[in-house]
């Protein structure tokens, strides 16, 4: 008999109990089970604790909202022509690379002659390349050159004579080894930060298309590179493939010349250069950025019109008697 009640009444009080505990704490299990399912906490003798699952949900709820938007970014090529256009004494292009950048000079040349105010000078050196220093260290040569003329607007176009080994500093690089890679990157980027700090704008032509497999692979690798270094930098790079490739993007002899658009012999013999005509088809692109370019930073530096004057009135007096002579 239990104590204080008749037989089997504690185990009948027991019973209920355990059988309410039970069935309340089922139902809490499933609520906190059906809470952790959700992305929620779970307790512990810490306290709630955060689960992995709570955490890919706050993921996905960051990755849903929106963000702020960017700060502007200030365009180094605009700040730099706004500069010159001010200054109020004329604009010098420079051309600088090999012997492709001759030709682009050329080309440029003719595209701004009816340009007041704009002339074009080339800084280009043809069998060299950003590869062979040791030939002619074409990084120290642009220094001298930037140093000795006011150049404005800094035009690059080389690399078709660098499809070998990179040397210097004890070090020899073989060509299109990750290394190689890197080394030319420095170089490029070391030129465009020499034009900068000459107050210049930065434009980058890139290889057009080639006629032998050596050579368009060799193309296609700098200008890889040269196009992945302007994203970087922040400055123009213009692909010159396309207005040198046929219909089929493979390599053209005959490309559209001439206000008519009439098929003419664009490259030359070595199937790497140009002809005349052919550099005057490869320096448009550059030319069209260009002045556009200027167009934008002349409209920006341009004063404000004055304002429109008042418009002026015929005076009246309404007291006024008109007398006949008499």
């Amino acid at each position: 008999m239990g104590e204080g009640g008749a037989p089997g009444t504690g185990r009948s009080s027991r019973f209920g109990s355990g059988l309410f505990f039970g069935i309340l704490l089922g139902l809490t299990g499933g609520v906190l089970l059906g809470w952790w399912a959700a992305g929620g906490p779970m307790p512990s003798a810490q306290g709630w604790t955060l689960t992995a699952r709570h955490e890919q949900v706050a993921r996905m709820a960051r990755a849903k909202a929106p963000e702020a938007p960017a700060p502007p970014l200030i365009d180094p090529n605009q700040t730099a022509l706004r500069a010159a256009i001010q200054r109020g004494d004329g604009l010098t292009i420079g051309v600088f690379g090999d012997s492709m950048a001759d030709g682009l000079w050329a080309g440029l040349y003719r595209q701004f002659r009816d340009e007041p105010g704009i002339k074009v000078v080339r800084f280009s050196r043809p069998s060299t390349g950003l590869s062979r220093y040791d030939y002619v260290n074409v990084e120290t040569q642009t220094v001298t050159q930037l140093a000795g003329q006011k150049v404005d607007i800094a035009v690059f176009m080389i690399g078709t004579n660098d499809r070998q080994g990179i040397q210097g500093d004890g070090k020899a690089l073989a060509f299109a080894s990750a290394d190689w890679r890197i080394a030319y990157a420095d170089r490029v980027d070391a030129l465009v930060g020499h034009a900068r700090d000459a107050g210049a704008a930065v434009y980058w032509l890139g290889l057009p298309r080639m006629r032998s497999s050596g050579a368009e692979a060799g193309a296609e690798l700098v200008n890889g590179i040269f196009a992945e270094r302007a994203a970087a930098l922040g400055y123009p790079f213009i692909d010159s493939t396309g207005v040198t490739s046929d219909a089929n993007k493979a390599y053209a002899a005959y490309l559209p010349i001439g206000p008519g658009g009439r098929p003419q012999m664009a490259r030359a013999s070595d199937g790497i250069h140009m002809t005349m005509g052919g550099y005057l088809v490869l320096s448009e692109p550059m030319a069209r950025q260009i002045k556009a370019d200027l167009a934008e930073a002349r409209a920006a530096v341009a004063p404000p019109p004055p304002p429109a004057a008042a418009p002026v009135q015929a005076a009246t007096d309404a007291g006024a008697v008109s007398v006949s002579g008499r």
